[in-house]
């Protein structure tokens, strides 16, 4: 961090951490005078004129907040008693939000974690916020949260969320944020035809047909069960999804009929395959090149990072466009964006 920046940021953007840098990216095509005081693992802290209601809109973000002070400081205590002196009036909030709020919590981050600070201190700064906002504590379901994010590069921020919980997804599923990254970096038109063929949930096909204007997605997956839901939800909302139990192998498309493929295979370490890792990519990275067009995308998601970088490194077909090193759950990954030659 550039210990001389003086400026404080408008607002604190927190992404997958190692994709800031596609974030950024892709936040500037939609915002022009954005300008980047900071940026760490999945952080991103901004300056722009761009109102709240056009950051909310970024869907591959996980989480944006409105940055009321920065802090050259990590000690949770003193920071609670710092930020006291920084508090928006009510009209304010009012205006952020398009609603009148009536209630708040505070949530104390510190490394990524969601930590219980000191109850005296806590109890203070909630009450000095009720004093000072007239608004009520509500510690389960409150209409605004004052979010301290204490950092380990040795810097916090004091700020308020802007964006909700979009839903609780299933253990395993594919979180809206990172399935909505994906679809961007795939570059969708209105007439592609997208294919998923390890769907699992359908995080990516709902992601996909919900956010971005395409003809249609095809969803593949071995669960009867899975799929069978996909396509209750699909009928119920009208969605362009055609969603069949078939496995990689068995998938019968025609040559050269999709435009892109976007997708998160099983990993290993959740699922068993019953042939080899290198076997299962192999096979499946053959059957996408056969049924991308030229200039079709794929975009993977994996846990396997060594042995898929490899096969596609080696293959004649693809070209890897864009890679980077990601955690999912915690766990390492790798997201990559090929073109089908």
């Amino acid at each position: 961090m550039n210990k001389k920046k003086t400026k404080i940021p408008r607002y604190i953007i927190t992404t997958v951490s190692g994709l800031e840098s596609a974030a950024e990216r892709e936040i500037k095509q939609g915002i022009t005078d954005i300008k980047v005081l900071t940026k760490s693992s999945g952080l991103l802290a901004i300056t722009t004129s761009a109102k709240p209601s056009t950051i909310r809109r970024f869907r591959f973000i996980n989480n944006a907040f409105l940055c009321l002070n920065e802090y050259q400081e990590t000690n949770t205590t003193n920071l609670l008693q710092s930020v006291k002196n920084v508090m928006p009036h009510v009209s304010d909030l009012s205006r952020l939000f398009e609603f009148v709020p009536k209630t708040f919590r505070i949530v104390v981050s510190h490394e990524n974690e969601i930590i219980r600070p000191d109850q005296a201190a806590r109890n203070q700064l909630e009450h000095h916020i009720s004093q000072s906002t007239k608004l009520s504590l509500d510690i389960h379901e409150a209409d605004i949260e004052f979010w301290l994010i204490i950092r380990r590069e040795g810097f916090s921020f004091w700020t308020i969320r802007l964006t909700r919980t979009r839903h609780k997804t299933h253990p395993g599923e594919l979180r809206p944020e990172l399935a909505n990254m994906m679809g961007t970096l795939a570059h969708l038109n209105k007439s592609d035809v997208v294919l998923d063929p390890f769907c699992g949930f359908g995080a990516i096909p709902f992601e996909i047909v919900r956010n971005f204007a395409i003809q249609e997605c095809i969803a593949f997956d071995k669960d009867p069960q899975t799929i069978h839901r996909i396509q209750l939800t699909a009928t119920h909302e009208r969605l362009p999804i055609k969603a069949q139990t078939i496995d990689i192998q068995q998938m019968s498309l025609p040559d050269r009929s999709i435009d892109a493929v976007i997708t998160d295979p099983p990993w290993g370490m959740f699922h068993q395959l019953a042939e080899g890792v290198d076997e299962f990519y192999r096979v499946m990275i053959e059957q996408c090149a056969r049924v991308l067009k030229t200039e079709g995308r794929l975009v993977l998601l994996t846990g396997a990072k060594e042995i898929a970088s490899k096969l596609l490194n080696e293959s004649d077909q693809f070209v890897i466009k864009e890679q980077y090193d990601i955690l999912v759950s915690g766990q390492k990954a790798i997201l990559i964006v090929a073109v089908r030659k």
